[in-house]
């Protein structure tokens, strides 16, 4: 928009300057020219004209050119019509380069991201994790740390929070479950695994997921680690199903 603004007042000015040119009768312009070259100055010697003689040149001064005669003098100018359509084909090039701009845009792929439900999250392949307990787009998904959380300890998902009614290893891996209650020792291994996961990223210069650079989740880990006076047996905390993109916060 500058580029094409830029070229719109360049043209607006050579336009004035060359109307301003045309607007002189070119025939009179010569001769005024011709005449200029051609005129003596006084001698000093040459006696200037009485009143009598002034006022007979005056009366005999040729008339003032009509409005009408002055436009009929008028021509266009090729220059004139040359920039124009330079002008106008310059604009309309940066028009259409704008337009593929903003359509390139607008198709430009977005993020990497796993919608809001579980179909979303399998129509844009991602991945089931149980160590964050959320969907995870295939490119900021960690196959080596998900597979060392699993052989931590034979973890235990429940469908109520006294534990008694464990739920399906195989359904919870596929991620059939909205939410489940989870021991206090898998909510402290979840914290320090995400850790990992961060840094994992960092140091093979992976984009790293939404889970573990979300603020708000390290400052509730760090609560979760500092506490002694829950049983690492307890299971009246939950999970929650999560989906994540790959970037920074949820």
């Amino acid at each position: 928009m500058i580029i094409t603004y830029i070229t719109f007042k360049i043209f607006v000015f050579r336009t004035s300057s060359l109307r301003q040119t045309s607007l002189l009768p070119r025939s009179l312009s010569h001769d005024t020219s011709r005449s200029m070259n051609n005129m003596d100055l006084p001698d000093a010697s040459t006696p200037r004209p009485s009143s009598d003689d002034r006022e007979n040149y005056t009366s005999t001064s040729p008339p003032a050119m009509s409005s009408t005669n002055h436009r009929s003098c008028r021509r266009p100018q090729r220059s004139t019509i040359l920039t124009a359509c330079q002008a106008a084909a310059l604009i309309i090039l940066f028009f259409l380069i704008g337009k593929f701009i903003s359509i390139t845009n607008t198709h430009t792929p977005t993020p990497h991201h796993c919608g809001r439900t579980p179909t979303d999250a399998k129509t844009h392949s991602c991945i089931f994790n149980p160590m964050t307990y959320s969907w995870e787009p295939r490119l900021c998904h960690d196959d080596a740390l998900t597979a060392d959380f699993l052989k931590m300890q034979k973890w235990q998902w429940y469908l109520d929070a006294n534990g008694q009614r464990e739920a399906d290893r195989d359904l919870v891996l596929a991620g059939r479950y909205e939410k489940l209650y989870v021991t206090w020792d898998y909510r402290r291994h979840q914290c320090v695994f995400g850790w990992r996961k961060l840094h994992r990223a960092a140091m093979q210069g992976k984009l790293p997921d939404s889970y573990t650079t979300d603020w708000a989740r390290n400052v509730w880990c760090e609560e979760i680690l500092d506490r002694r006076d829950v049983p690492l047996n307890s299971t009246d905390g939950f999970v929650r199903q999560g989906f994540l993109r790959c970037g920074l916060g949820m």
